[in-house]
């Protein structure tokens, strides 16, 4: 037994660094996020207008700036509290949010747009802070909360009575095949090339 490990001592100690390895990675997993909604719920979520607010509405309420510290830096609204996109699930963030939830407070999440600030409110809504509120809008470059252009009239468009029901999707009915009749090939022959260019 000695022989057998004097000669495969570098092939023994890689094994048990790869053991040790995968039992490190399997104690020090990341902890995943725990969602409290499903695919329906969050739908809904998109469509409630009651979720969106616009610029007259914002009254009382926490604002959440979710851009990056230098472009808060460079203006923001007044009393609004920076939590860059990275950084809105690190623990600092979620004690925060989670404590305006426990006081009943609600803040509106916001970034230049609301393209870019309706990825991440959906993200914290699947999560349960249903206190988090979007805003309809962005934040103008002297930092003024401003809305969109078509904040104020738009409305969705997207069918999603499919998406809502359970049942297959309807399939159009049979066409009937049409058979063609078949066509008789005829070979043909090409000339050689005696080569060259242009």
């Amino acid at each position: 037994m000695n022989r057998f490990l004097k000669d495969n001592i570098l092939w023994l100690s890689l094994l048990g660094l790869a053991l040790l390895v995968v039992v490190s990675a399997y104690i020090f997993r990341p902890e995943y996020p725990n969602y409290q909604t499903d695919i329906k719920q969050s739908l809904n979520l998109i469509l409630n207008q009651s979720k969106q607010l616009s610029a007259k509405d914002i009254a009382g309420k926490q604002i959440i700036d979710i851009r990056s510290f230098d472009v808060f830096a460079q203006g923001h609204p007044q009393n609004a509290v920076n939590i860059p996109v990275r950084q809105l699930l690190g623990k600092e963030s979620q004690e925060w949010i989670g404590k305006l939830t426990e006081n009943g407070k609600e803040a509106i999440l916001c970034g230049d747009n609301e393209l870019q600030a309706t990825g991440p409110w959906l993200l914290l809504q699947q999560l349960g802070y249903q206190n988090i509120l979007l805003f309809k809008g962005g934040i103008s470059n002297s930092g003024e909360l401003v809305d969109t252009d078509l904040a104020s009239s738009e409305t969705t468009v997207i069918d999603i009575t499919a998406l809502r029901s359970n049942s297959e999707v309807i399939q159009s009915p049979a066409q009937p095949e049409v058979k063609k009749k078949p066509e008789a090939v005829i070979p043909v022959r090409k000339v050689a090339s005696s080569g060259g260019g242009c």
